[in-house]
């Protein structure tokens, strides 16, 4: 068989083949002219094929902006799911929930010619802001088998989200909405990344100019008598934010990770018991990357539990409760006068808690007459004064560790190399029966640029008659890589780069795939119904789970051996081991 000239490299192709999208993507009038002009050699790529795929999508209900949007606001668009973060379900959730999945719902997708990046709505103006439309985050709950058991919005500013008086203008939500409710027009965020401490859900979000931060994520739902869930809900508790002004920490691709001191980890990663550690989540350490060969610290977080009434102004408490007061600050869309187990953390660093509700965004009834497209996220706050010395014990103010930029073995000089999805123990018996453990990543690269990207220059998002086939980079690989499980956590191996294969030829890839999410199948909860006192659960998962997206469009799940992944890598220096023995 002849190979097309877009194919991915194979060993029936000729060195000079390439690769692109195929499938859907081929609505594209110019793009075989485009994909003959790129040509890579075939040494360096592997084509993986999945044990299994999985697609990942949820049903979305109505989705309609506020009237003064006009065409961005309107009911209608198709929305691209895509972007997927996945992590264990929060400990305790429900039964039969096994993974909580991050998906960014966006009409600004590139799934065909028909998106409004390359086909605009009649009568939009050309100069209209990408901010108009709606751009957000949907987080969906699995079972074992990958299949939804049921989905909500991500309410991450529901000081700006939450008000009963603008609700039915749709610029916010009022209280007691769940599962799949009508999404508010403010304080939206996307590209969410999800990262489980131990039971807690923390989340970051991409945004290359705004302030990097950390969030907790508050899960709540009820259990239904076949061990799924209803009234799924999910919130930012207002105060529990993370901010760093840090110019080095600010981009889009950050690796979150957790890790003891001690290198004898194994020994305090199985005390999971009660005591002063809260169940051992406080004597982790979260860990950040947002480089490679940049390693900065959080701190260890501690945890509270407080329950808490939640109420409004609009509501008389009970005679006789004397429970804590919670707003929307503290329950977000919880429904009012139901009391609520909330946790937070015990030991926040003071100078990281400046929350954009210090510079709050114009509320809707001061654009009267005008047009106000908003924004998808709030304003950063200004910069903070200087920073008061580090306090001991303390969470949430980012500290930078080790910085090893100038000895990466990884670095290029073309094309930049970024870290994808979040870090994640694992750990084999090496050939002499000792455990060998390291933390797992997923970096990329892209060899194409789109006509927003490449230009400097402001980016007319809606024209007509774009010559690109994709309006942002493309042509994306992926990589493997171990760092050591201890400080300071140096690179120990990575791989050749790959992509996955598409469904539509097994021996081609999509030329935008954004692994997003890595993750151990089964999941540590479900593992641990079924597992001996004491078993070792890095050692005893034999798949690895990658969520990804593709042409900024779907999302789905693949799964791959750990052997494999283990083959893959090569050690960073000569003589050198991918993992670090116990």
């Amino acid at each position: 068989m002849r190979p097309s000239a877009c194919s991915a490299p194979t060993s029936q192709t000729p060195a000079t083949a390439s690769y692109t999208t195929r499938g859907r993507r081929r609505a594209h009038a110019r793009h075989s002219v485009v994909c003959t002009r790129f040509h890579v050699p075939r040494a360096w790529l592997q084509v993986l094929r999945p044990e299994a795929l999985a697609p990942l999508r949820v049903k979305l209900g109505h989705i309609q902006g506020p009237e003064p949007m006009g065409i961005p606001g309107q009911a209608g668009h198709y929305m691209g799911q895509f972007n997927p973060s996945i992590v264990p379900a929060p400990e305790g959730l429900c039964p039969r929930c096994a993974y909580l999945v991050s998906l960014r719902i966006d009409p600004l997708h590139q799934c065909n010619r028909r998106s409004p990046l390359f086909t605009p709505p009649a009568g939009l103006p050309k100069k209209t802001p990408a901010t108009a439309w709606f751009r957000n985050t949907a987080l969906a709950l699995l079972d074992a088998k990958f299949e939804v058991i049921t989905w909500t919005w991500l309410l991450a500013a529901p000081h700006v989200q939450i008000n009963p008086k603008w609700a039915h203008k749709n610029w916010t939500v009022g209280f007691g909405g769940s599962d799949g409710f009508r999404p508010p027009w403010t304080g939206q965020i996307y590209d969410v990344r999800l990262f489980n401490l131990h039971g807690r859900i923390f989340a970051t979000n991409a945004c290359a100019k705004c302030n990097f931060a950390l969030m907790l994520i508050t899960v709540t739902g009820d259990v239904t008598a076949d061990g799924g869930l209803v009234h799924l809900r999910a919130w930012r508790q207002t105060a529990q934010r993370y901010i760093s002004w840090q110019r080095w920490a600010q981009g889009r691709n950050q690796a979150i990770f957790a890790a003891t001191r001690a290198r004898d980890s194994q020994t305090v990663w199985q005390a999971r018991g009660a005591g002063v550690c809260g169940g051992m989540a406080a004597c982790a350490t979260v860990y950040f990357q947002p480089w490679l060969g940049l390693v900065a610290s959080f701190g260890s977080p501690a945890f509270t539990s407080t329950r808490y009434l939640c109420m409004s102004r609009r509501v008389k408490r009970p005679r006789g409760d004397t429970t804590k007061k919670g707003d929307v600050n503290v329950c977000g869309h919880t429904p009012l006068l139901q009391h609520l187990e909330i946790e937070s953390v015990a030991n926040p660093e003071q100078s990281s808690l400046r929350n954009f509700s210090d510079r709050p965004p114009p509320h809707p009834r001061n654009f009267r007459g005008r047009t106000w497209f908003g924004n998808t996220w709030p304003p950063s706050p200004p910069p903070p004064p200087p920073m008061p010395p580090m306090q001991a014990n303390r969470f949430g103010r980012l500290e930078l560790l080790h910085d090893e930029t100038a000895h990466m073995a990884l670095r290029r000089r073309k094309h930049r190399l970024s870290t994808t999805a979040n870090l994640l123990h694992v750990a084999k018996r090496g050939a002499d029966g000792k455990r060998c453990a390291a933390l797992l990543g997923v970096g990329h690269t892209r060899r194409r640029e789109g006509d927003c990207t490449v230009a400097r220059q402001a980016c007319f998002l809606f024209k007509k008659n774009v010559p690109y086939p994709f309006r942002y980079g493309y042509q994306y690989t992926h990589f493997f890589y171990t760092m050591e499980p201890h400080p300071p956590f140096r690179l120990l191996a990575a791989s050749d780069e790959f992509c996955l294969s598409s469904a539509q030829d097994p021996s081609d890839c999509e030329s935008v795939q954004f692994v997003s999410g890595i993750n151990l199948e089964p999941s540590e909860p479900q593992w641990r119904k079924y597992a001996a006192p004491g078993a070792d659960y890095e050692l005893e998962a034999r798949t690895l789970l990658l969520s990804y997206g593709i042409n900024d469009c779907e999302a789905k799940l693949a799964s791959l051996r750990l052997e494999r992944v283990w083959a893959m890598l090569r050690p960073a220096e000569p003589g050198g081991r991918v993992c670090v023995v116990d």
